[in-house]
């Protein structure tokens, strides 16, 4: 093992929330300031001194990159604030991998199933033709 300074954090398990489903639409500000808000009451420890509350310790808020653009433009609104609960300075924005990943995914299956390597033996569309596989399409849609 290498040791660095964070070694301790390292070895504590993490901690993650089930959250509801909310009948908001974060495409909307004032709706993800809603949920950023609740979530924030639900799952950010802070404490109230001097009459206002501060964030005792930030937590990572994961997503896909526009949830992330989203939720930190929210965090931009809600930035006049009194305390730092007010202005949801308790989440650290991290987009999640999922659609890194995807798009090299893509970028993979581009480069390897071409028409004109039907004669090459091993490549994606030889292997398509030679086991009939119809429904591998060049098109692929990402829901």
């Amino acid at each position: 093992m290498i040791e660095h300074p964070h070694i301790d954090n390292y070895k504590q398990r993490s901690e993650y929330f089930l959250i509801d489903l909310y009948d908001k639409n974060e495409s909307k500000n004032e709706d993800m300031i809603d949920i950023l808000s609740d979530l924030h009451k639900r799952c950010i420890p802070s404490i109230e001194c001097a009459d206002e509350k501060n964030v005792i310790e930030r937590k990572v808020f994961g997503g896909d990159v526009l949830t992330n653009e989203r939720a930190y433009q929210a965090q931009l609104d809600m930035i006049n604030g009194e305390s730092e609960s007010d202005k949801l300075l308790g989440f650290i924005h991290r987009p999640e991998g999922l659609h890194r990943l995807m798009n090299l995914l893509k970028y993979i299956f581009d480069c390897f199933y071409l028409t004109s390597s039907v004669n090459e033996q091993g490549t994606l569309y030889q292997l398509k033709c030679l086991l009939d596989r119809r429904d591998v399409k060049l098109d692929i849609i990402f829901i």
